[in-house]
């Protein structure tokens, strides 16, 4: 998977798996990110996150030759998306509304948050999700049936959550090809 890793909310490198771009992109984000992507920017720095930020590669990527990607990757000839959201503490139910609308991230990690059982309904629109944080959060065994419909999670973080042992093994039989790490 390509990514572009932020270090304070900046994105700082991206590794195609081939090319590696480095603060050169970092100039593109800012000068492309739309008022949206930076309100997300915003928002990720208040509750002590970030953003992970994937390319779109042109859909012959595989084919080009390294010298084309390089002249791609060099010319800034594409965009960027997405792909996973980051907060570390201090998350409410508002700041969660804000985010709804990046329904292709396949990341999102929400740790010490005020959220109760049922607020995880709310996630229900991350249909790619691969991997979800609720590490210190306010959750019971009543938030099992809202983490069920998940059927993407390959890793859920659960620790310092009050999921007993039980509803763990209930999670594991409904979400078999998940780890599980917690509570």
């Amino acid at each position: 998977m390509n990514r572009i890793y932020p270090y304070s909310c900046r994105t700082t490198r991206c590794d195609t798996g081939e090319v590696i771009l480095d603060e050169k992109y970092d100039l593109r984000l800012t000068q492309s990110a739309s008022f949206k992507e930076l309100e997300l920017i915003k928002l990720s720095e208040k509750v002590g996150g970030g953003v992970h930020w994937g390319v779109v590669l042109p859909d012959n990527w595989d084919d080009l030759t390294p010298d084309e990607k390089a002249d791609i990757v060099e010319s800034s000839e594409f965009d960027i998306k997405v792909e996973g959201i980051y907060f570390r503490h201090d998350v409410n139910l508002e700041d969660i509304q804000k985010i709804t609308s990046y329904t292709e991230i396949d990341g999102l990690h929400i740790c010490r948050s005020t959220l109760k059982n049922e607020d995880i309904q709310l996630l229900t629109c991350f249909v790619n999700l691969d991997h979800l944080w609720l590490r210190g959060g306010q959750f019971t065994d009543a938030v099992i049936e809202h983490l069920a419909v998940f059927e993407k999670l390959r890793n859920l973080d659960i620790f310092e959550t009050s999921i007993s042992e039980n509803g763990v093994k209930e999670l594991k039989r409904l979400l078999p090809g998940c780890s599980i790490w917690g509570p």
